[in-house]
């Protein structure tokens, strides 16, 4: 695999993307796999690395997962430069000893920094947590988390996401864009692979063709989502979206395609062109 060449290496330096992912119920019907949801993480990766800027993502810590493959890509296109925040939200770090929270940090060296958030939304040291706490609300903590994590950023990459079964108040690709829009940063939606990436891609006006088949996405008469959806176009409406660099065309391509440097190019080159005042 090459390395994308998308703007200058120091096109982002000193910028933080928040990262929203998680599979979509839809790959199946859109002919895709796991797989490819994942190599479209490692390619937007790679590309705001390597264009200096620094991935924020509120993730676990199981094997495995999108915190795993974030940080092979920091290690590989950004060593020791501390391009990785993980964000934990309370009800993830509850279970957490002092001790443990502390080895995760020393295990993830100088390539990535552990950030744990209170039920408040502010960060904490493992030390500083209170002995004996009650177990947070978790729909309350993930909402803390996620207003962190946009405080933090500036700007916001979705990708995929489940409609449904999910633990927060909304879907929470769909809530992270809330908050960054309503915060004025940048939301880039990338909607081909359905799912909740592919409702924000519409209700920011980003998808004019509704390219997708019929009941894509799986969920999207949720309450939940269905609530924060409307909260994101009324966001849009009143205040105006936050200029992301890319022209109608760029954005509608975001909105649609699956295919991995398509979405990393589009993204990465949209907010270094934002951040130099580009195209609106």
């Amino acid at each position: 695999m090459t390395d994308p060449v998308l703007v200058p290496r120091d096109g982002l330096a000193g910028a933080t993307v928040g990262l929203s992912v998680s599979e979509s119920a839809d790959l199946d019907r859109l002919g895709l796999r796991p797989s490819h949801c994942r190599l479209a993480v490692v390619e937007v990766a790679r590309a705001v690395l390597l264009a200096g800027g620094t991935i924020v993502y509120g993730g676990d810590l199981r094997p495995g997962g999108f915190t795993t493959l974030l940080l092979d890509e920091v290690r590989s296109y950004a060593h020791g430069r501390g391009a990785l925040l993980v964000c934990l939200s309370a009800d993830a770090h509850h279970g957490l000893t002092n001790a443990q929270a502390d080895d995760v940090d020393r295990r993830l060296g100088a390539d990535a920094r552990l950030v744990l958030v209170d039920d408040d939304g502010l960060p904490v040291r493992p030390s500083d947590r209170h002995a004996g706490r009650r177990p947070p609300d978790p729909a309350g903590a993930l909402t803390a988390l996620r207003r962190h994590m946009t405080a933090i950023a500036d700007a916001r990459v979705v990708v995929g996401g489940r409609l449904t079964g999910y633990k927060g108040k909304a879907p929470g690709v769909i809530e992270e864009a809330v908050l960054a829009a309503d915060a004025g940063r940048p939301v880039y939606a990338a909607g081909g692979f359905g799912g909740a990436a592919l409702s924000v891609a519409r209700a920011l006006g980003a998808d004019p063709e509704w390219w997708a088949p019929p009941g894509v996405p799986v969920g999207a008469d949720d309450d939940g989502a269905s609530r924060a959806l409307v909260a994101l176009a009324e966001t849009i409406s009143a205040r105006g979206a936050a200029p992301d660099g890319l022209s109608n065309d760029q954005r509608s391509a975001l909105a649609a395609t699956h295919r991995p440097g398509e979405i990393a190019s589009l993204a990465v080159l949209g907010l270094a062109r934002a951040r130099l005042g580009g195209l609106a």
